[in-house]
């Protein structure tokens, strides 16, 4: 197919000429091989990005729910499995660290206390995945979404379908989260020593490309200061 092509692209002219001899090249084994190594590198940068993306993210939810990030991206695949995407996730987790912060008021109606048997503050990720129990646990619809709204504000709406699961429903989930896709601490630590090695090796960059532009930039100002002298001053 390729040998049509480039002798319909040879017989428009001087441009066609070219344009036959570059696309023989592109599909020659050595330019397939080169466009199969490029194609190989972008899919490797996009992988590492994305590793990379998902350990940052990973990191700020571990923070915040007070577990591990293990645990957070169960819950987070669990969320994603029953069709709630992962930005509602962080959402409702974030809103829940503020509802323990602020002492867990907004819990007591649901049964659920913000602090452990010994005054110590739970975690918010414990006491979301108990309230999401509790609330789970109330058959009318109604009530689940004024709960919701309650808890979470307008945005509330859109964990529907998260509290509206049995305990044993989103058990599954979990269950099926942990199985298809683990992150594990090994994972986590080896895209956060990547994360460090980057950032070290811009930094050294930085520091000799300044040392490099540094005299550069005082020969050319000395210059520009020099177009700036009126021609009597240059002649004296």
């Amino acid at each position: 197919a390729a040998r049509p092509i480039a002798a319909l692209l040879s017989q428009l002219g001087g441009g066609g000429t070219q344009l036959g001899r570059v696309f023989s090249a592109l599909t020659s084994g050595e330019g397939l091989l080169a466009a199969a190594f490029l194609a190989v590198a972008v899919s490797a940068k996009l992988a590492i990005d994305a590793f990379v993306t998902q350990a940052k993210e990973l990191r700020s939810l571990s923070a915040v729910a007070g577990a591990s990030v293990s645990e957070v991206h169960q819950v987070q695949t669990a969320f994603e499995l029953a069709g709630v995407g992962s930005e509602r996730f962080q959402m409702a987790l974030f809103r829940m660290s503020q509802v323990v912060d602020e002492g867990g008021t907004k819990l007591q109606k649901f049964g659920v206390s913000a602090h452990t048997t010994t005054g110590e503050m739970r975690e918010p990720l414990d006491v979301f995945l108990e309230v999401r129990d509790r609330i789970s646990d109330m058959g009318d619809a109604a009530q689940h979404n004024a709960a919701l709204m309650q808890l979470f504000g307008r945005a509330g709406r859109e964990l529907a379908p998260i509290f509206a699961q049995s305990r044993e429903e989103f058990a599954k989930f979990l269950a099926l989260a942990g199985e298809k896709s683990h992150w594990s601490e090994a994972q986590q630590k080896a895209a956060l020593d990547y994360i460090q090695a980057l950032a070290k090796l811009s930094a050294a960059w930085q520091s000799t490309r300044n040392e490099f532009i540094t005299p550069i930039i005082g020969y050319i100002t000395i210059i520009l200061k020099g177009f700036d002298k009126r021609p009597d001053e240059v002649t004296a």
